[in-house]
């Protein structure tokens, strides 16, 4: 049977009249959220990069405040600000170098995680804060999409601090040991002077204590002995070095040195140390053996091949640094002046108790920058100074008073 075939209608909808335009409607609110997003994605994008860039400036001028701190403001607090603005000036924020900078030396000062806190009255560390919000002459950071939502500026604060620390450990040490400062008692109390010989036996028969004994006390973590300091007169004392006797007969006498054999990575002896930097780590603790073959010839004139290397250089008494060294030059010389050099410093009580063996033990308790000022055949004349350093936990170290040695940590 077959069926018959069924037509089916089809009929066409017509839009209705009153849907013209949703299209636009629907436009319309996909742009104001295009917009959102492109505010979010592109102004907040400056926002971070900003805030990033104002960190980065902020950092650095809080490192360039403590590294002031460290060698170059022992006298001058006012040094360490002009060094962070400066720094922060040569970091962009959006187009704009960093000027709005307030700088503060927190009181008392910072202490470093794992050493102890400094002194009350040591200005150690500054804190700085950069901006760009409108204050004290600075420029908000500019919008583009917000403006659409009435945002036309927006701001940015960065902060960071840092440091100064007592280091322990450098890897560019002179060949040239000399002893420790102690307590003048023979013949009489303080009479310290840079000729001084340290008494501590009977000059004849067995070792038997002076009467009166001058006495000589180690720098440690939060006293500083007797030993030399970081106060302001003793860094604006000459010091005159001389070569200890060969033969080790008589007591050590204040300035006199001990040619000492520092380790080099590439193997090399005393010229090449008086010469340049070993490059492997000394710290203090460490013992030293004695360089039989250095000679005062060899030392005076390394001293004056330094010199002639820095000849425009010189000690500012005033200020307490070095000034007009062609290591402040634009390219330095080099990265501290070649006239300035770290002196290891010996135990003096070690020295007298091994020394008539004819092989003294020279066993550094501290480390000293030297900035040399005048050489003779016989002697060099110079400025005890800081010297940047290491830091080495494992090591014995001594505190901000008697620390020359040191670094530059950033807290936060």
């Amino acid at each position: 049977m077959t069926r018959a075939p069924v037509h089916i209608a089809r009929s066409r909808r017509r839009a209705p009249q009153d849907e013209h335009g949703v299209v636009l409607v629907q436009v319309a609110v996909l742009l104001v959220a295009i917009v959102g997003f492109c505010a979010l994605a592109v102004d907040y994008g400056v926002l971070w990069v900003a805030r990033a860039q104002a960190q980065n400036a902020a950092d650095a001028a809080a490192l360039a405040g403590a590294t002031a701190l460290a060698f170059d403001s022992v006298a001058d607090p006012s040094i360490a600000e002009q060094a962070a603005i400066a720094a922060a000036g040569q970091n962009m924020i959006w187009s704009e170098p960093a000027t709005s900078v307030d700088i503060e030396f927190p009181f008392p000062s910072c202490t470093v995680p794992g050493l102890p806190s400094p002194p009350l009255t040591a200005i150690t560390c500054n804190t700085v804060s950069v901006h760009r919000d409108g204050t004290a002459g600075s420029t908000p950071l500019p919008t583009f999409f917000s403006r659409v939502v009435g945002v036309t500026e927006q701001t940015v604060r960065a902060q960071a601090t840092a440091s100064m620390a007592p280091a322990n450990t450098t890897t560019c040490l002179w060949p040239v040991a000399i002893p420790d400062r102690w307590a003048e008692l023979n013949p009489m109390p303080d009479t310290w002077q840079p000729t001084s010989t340290f008494i501590k036996y009977d000059a004849v028969g067995p070792p038997t204590p002076a009467v009166p004994a001058d006495v000589y006390t180690p720098p440690g973590w939060t006293l500083p002995g007797s030993g030399f300091s970081i106060n302001l007169g003793k860094l604006n004392d000459d010091v005159t070095l001389t070569l200890t006797p060969a033969s080790f007969a008589t007591p050590i006498a204040a300035g006199q040195f001990v040619p000492v054999a520092v380790p080099r990575l590439d193997g090399g002896g005393s010229l090449s140390n008086l010469a340049s930097c070993g490059g492997a780590q000394v710290s203090i603790g460490d013992a030293l053996a004695l360089d039989g073959g250095a000679t005062m010839e060899q030392v005076t004139s390394a001293a004056s091949t330094r010199v002639a290397a820095d000849p425009a250089a010189s000690w500012n008494g005033t200020i307490l640094r070095i000034q007009n060294s062609c290591s402040f030059g634009a390219p330095p010389c080099e990265v501290v002046s070649p006239r300035l050099v770290a002196l290891p410093v010996f135990d003096v009580n070690v020295y007298e108790d091994t020394r008539r063996s004819g092989t003294p033990s020279i066993s550094i308790v501290n480390i000293v920058g030297f900035f040399i000022s005048s050489v003779t055949e016989t002697s060099i004349v110079g400025h005890l100074s800081t010297y940047p350093g290491q830091v080495v936990p494992e090591a014995p170290a001594v505190g901000y008073i008697s620390s020359f040695l040191r670094s530059v940590v950033l807290l936060r």
